[in-house]
């Protein structure tokens, strides 16, 4: 008869119960390697997703890091407009505190009209959605079971380490 197999616990388990009593020691780094990872995923994406005109609204998108969270998010005030349109007959957009944008974006298509015309076009038939950012969001959580098997890989070496 064979003897079972037997499995102690000697001077390592005082290290073992040490990692178990503080977890955050093995999962902060790890985690914000993993959270970094997808949120510059995600900006790349939104990025070469968003509409372009002048690239404003591209160089305007900032991600964050957080130690549980990350998000990607625009500066620009026109963002959500390009994201998710405008409906036709809804509201005018506001040309007095910036009429410049549109005499930009009017010189820059060869149009001749007033900012003010162009503005009451955009109301009167809207600005259709782009949503570069809900397709940038799918597609990173199209990438989620690469990025947790690295998350996975690295947590492994914090616990070896």
């Amino acid at each position: 008869m064979t003897e079972p197999l037997v499995i102690e616990f000697g001077k390592d388990w005082e290290a073992t119960m040490g990692k178990l009593r503080e977890p955050e020691k093995v999962l902060e780094q790890p985690m914000k390697r993993f959270l970094t990872r997808a949120i510059l995923f995600a900006e790349r994406k939104a990025r070469e997703g968003s509409p372009y005109d002048t690239g404003a609204l591209a160089r305007s998108l900032v991600s964050e890091v957080h130690p549980m969270s990350a998000r990607v998010f625009s500066t620009r005030n026109y963002a959500m407009t390009m994201e998710v349109g405008m409906k036709p007959w809804g509201e005018m957009p506001n040309v007095r505190p910036d009429p410049d944008s549109l005499v930009g974006w009017i010189r820059r298509h060869g149009l001749s009209m007033s900012p003010f015309a162009l503005a009451n076009a955009i109301a009167k038939r809207g600005i259709r959605g782009r949503f570069f950012m809900r397709k940038a969001k799918q597609e990173t959580e199209a990438q989620m079971p690469s990025f947790l098997a690295e998350l996975g890989g690295d947590i492994g070496k914090e616990w070896l380490a």
